[in-house]
This record gives structure tokens, sequence and C-alpha cells, in this order.
């Protein structure tokens, strides 16, 4: 499920990091392990924790972004809005029943 992304911090080689929507609750997302050589997508990995909750481990997960609509919004012509899918790599936090 796409999710989307509220507020982008940082792009280099595709977005690196913001806000995003993970399961309906806005969190920070950060790249990690960044290489050399810039974006591989199947090397890239970005922490995920909750807005606001320092405390909370963060999670790491891969993400495929996309566009959300076919054009601009034309109140701020150089954004296109952007959605998120987060792929868990390391599931043993999840309940069982979210794995």
């Amino acid at each position: 499920m796409f999710e989307h992304v509220l507020r982008v911090d940082d792009f280099y080689d595709g977005i690196r990091e913001g806000i995003a929507l993970f399961r309906g609750v806005p969190h920070h997302f950060r790249t990690v392990g960044l290489g050399p050589g810039g974006c591989d997508p199947d090397e890239d990995r970005f922490e995920l924790r909750p807005v606001g909750d320092d405390d909370v481990d963060a999670i790491v997960v891969r993400a495929q972004f996309r566009r959300s609509a076919t054009a601009p919004d034309p109140q701020c012509p150089p954004i296109v809005p952007q959605e998120v899918q987060w792929m868990p790599i390391d599931t043993s936090h999840l309940p069982a029943n979210e794995r």
C-alpha cells in the first residue's frame, strides 16, 4: 500500500529524508548507508521513526517512491506530490499478525 509523503527535507539521487505516513501515522525517515556511488535501489535503506518519539527504536525499511499526481499542485508549481510504499527488512519487531 502506498502512503503520502508529507515533506521532503533532503533530495540527492532521489528522496533521502523527510516525513511520510507509515500505517497512517506520520514518521520521520532518512537514508542510512548511502554509499559513495549514490543511490542503489537494491541497497537503499531508510530508518523510520514516529514523529516526536525519539525514544522509539527506528526500524529499517526499503522504500519505493512514486508520483501521486500527474500534474503539480497549481498553488505550488515546483512540487510534485509523492507517495511511498514501505517494505520492512526486519519484521521481528512487528506483532505476529502484521509480519
